[in-house]
């Protein structure tokens, strides 16, 4: 780029303006998690015909200094506006754009009417911009600043922090102004070790907190974009995916890849989704959509413990969108090579555990509740957990966990439940241990019959929640008194076995109530003396008797 004195841009500066020499360059923001192009950042580029370019640092400092800065950001603006309304005449879909707005902007009286009146003369939405702002304009005058700031808020352009962490005061800015995304500064990839990762980690994970989006800059290897995707930063900027490109080279991009630009009604789904915490220890049970999540763990170095995976759900067929390192190896240990046989796999129902995962995912859905699924398959026992945390339409996006159990304390719990051996976890709705002496309950295996609400709960509250929410009005009595605990032992003694079972109807996943077989059975090792619950399902012939006997004669309905 050609280097020009000051006297050169004063003088030469508003004829620039006029012929079109300053233009627009224009450099994607691409969605981590899909690649698509969501955003666009305009860039100011002084094109002169006899000297060619020249650097944005040479021009744009002076134009600061002598206060003609405004006239340049609205030139931007004017820029963006046209180049939207060309793409929209294509016929394509049209991406968001932001804009760089200087401190010296903010002193302009007039610079929220004429921001107005530009997108007014060229049909551009608010909706379509994103002002970025850096914190040195909150630190001149804060009370004009907020002023403005508020009107642009309250008209409905979101409001990105640019920069952030370049400066000495952007937490304390953080603190007092409202944004919608940080935009982190390039200098946390330089020297790109362990440091730098675990200040990437930290500012993405209290973003996630506060309900802010992220976005990272200056994304130039796979390292560095493949980090940030695990860490859940949700938009992604660099020369690793764009260099800036010239409005021509970017309305014809557009227009050649169009299926590759996010759909602005969709923005809202994927914002949803970049609530979502990857770095959390409990992702599922942590998440709350939009409101940021209050009360979580700190976070360490990411290291991807948390099994994880987004699932786009759409018709009773998945989409992997998304995996950590750890979920693969999960189902590695499952017997899959890859994500793709899982996902091909459920959409082509080839086994019976994906008709209950299905179930799963529309009972999550229904009641915006975190479910789970048991199972063994190829000798592994394992367990899903899925909520739901996006939805645009009839697709939905699934957060899924998966945990097959390995570490010490895993270990001791598996051992547990496969002494019971695989046939239990095929013909059982669900398996619980009680203990009675602590009043407390390991839910060893669940196919989704009660919530897992209740393993929470004392054993004497979930017997009573349970009876209140999932047994039957006409057998709720009935059921209390099966379940009494203080003369548990002594029933099962009399009974001369070592359990006691009645059928009950119980809620079905639909919201019905079908007879179950529910039986509680004494067990104990060299340790431990428990008592196992299970849920097990009627024959029909098994269901027409227990009508019968209930209406006829109640008091053959217990052993």
């Amino acid at each position: 780029m050609t280097k020009v004195s000051e006297d050169f841009i004063l003088k030469n500066f508003d004829e620039a303006i006029d012929k079109g020499y300053i233009k627009a360059y224009y450099q994607p923001i691409v969605r981590s998690i899909t690649r698509n192009i969501s955003d666009s950042e305009a860039l100011a580029r002084w094109e002169d015909p006899e000297l060619g370019m020249i650097s944005p640092m040479d021009f744009i400092p002076v134009l600061e200094k002598h206060k003609l800065i405004q006239k340049l950001d609205l030139c931007m603006l004017r820029c963006i506006c046209d180049t939207y309304r060309k793409i929209k005449a294509e016929g394509c879909i049209v991406p968001q754009f932001s804009i760089n707005l200087s401190r010296i902007d903010f002193k302009y009286k007039d610079l929220y009417d004429e921001f107005m009146a530009i997108l007014k003369e060229y049909d551009v939405p608010v909706e379509a911009i994103r002002v970025e702002i850096t914190e040195s304009v909150m630190l001149d005058d804060q009370g004009r600043f907020r002023e403005i700031l508020d009107k642009f808020k309250d008209s409905g352009f979101h409001i990105w922090m640019d920069d952030f962490g370049s400066g000495y005061s952007s937490l304390n800015v953080l603190k007092d102004y409202n944004f919608d995304l940080l935009k982190i500064d390039a200098a946390f990839l330089k020297n790109f070790g362990n440091r730098s990762k675990q200040m990437l980690t930290a500012v993405i994970n209290m973003a996630k907190v506060l309900g802010i989006h992220t976005l990272t800059e200056g994304i130039e290897t796979e390292e560095q974009y493949s980090f940030m995707l695990d860490a859940g930063c949700e938009l992604i900027q660099g020369y690793y995916f764009f260099k800036p490109l010239s409005a021509e080279e970017f309305i014809m991009h557009v227009k050649k890849e169009n299926k590759t630009i996010e759909p602005d009604d969709e923005t809202a789904y994927w914002d949803a989704v970049g609530n979502f915490n990857f770095l959390s220890s409990n992702p599922l049970e942590m998440f709350i959509s939009g409101k940021g999540v209050n009360g979580e763990d700190s976070v360490a170095l990411l290291q991807g413990k948390t099994p994880l995976a987004l699932l786009e759900y759409k018709d009773g067929k998945t989409k992997c969108v998304y995996y950590n390192d750890e979920y693969y190896n999960r189902i590695r240990q499952l017997g899959y090579s890859c994500v793709e046989e899982v996902e091909k796999s459920f959409n082509d129902r080839k086994e019976v555990q994906h008709n209950m995962m299905e179930a799963v995912l529309d009972k999550s859905i229904e009641n915006n509740s975190v479910e789970r699924i048991d199972y063994v398959e190829n000798g592994v026992y394992f367990t899903i957990k899925t909520k739901c945390i996006s939805k645009h339409n009839d697709k939905y996006m699934m957060a899924i966990t998966l945990y097959t159990f390995e570490s010490d304390k895993e270990k001791r719990k598996t051992d547990d439940i496969l002494r019971f051996n695989q046939s239990v976890f095929l013909t059982y709705d669900i398996v619980v241990l009680m203990y009675l002496p602590t009043n407390r309950s390991d839910v060893l295996f669940s196919q989704a019959t009660f919530n897992y609400e209740y393993a929470d709960m004392k054993l004497d509250e979930a017997i009573t929640q349970i009876a209140e929410r999932e047994i039957s009005e006409k057998d709720k009595v009935r059921y209390l008194k099966f379940m009494d605990l203080s003369t548990l032992d002594k029933r099962i003694k009399m009974n001369g076995r070592i359990f006691i079972q009645e059928a009950f109807r119980v809620r079905n996943v639909y919201g019905g109530y079908e007879w179950k077989q529910i039986r509680v059975t004494k067990t104990s090792d060299s340790f431990t003396i428990g008592y196992l619950y299970t849920v097990q399902d009627m024959s029909d012939e098994e269901c027409e008797l227990a009508d019968y006997l209930c209406e006829k004669h109640p008091k053959f309905m217990t052993d």
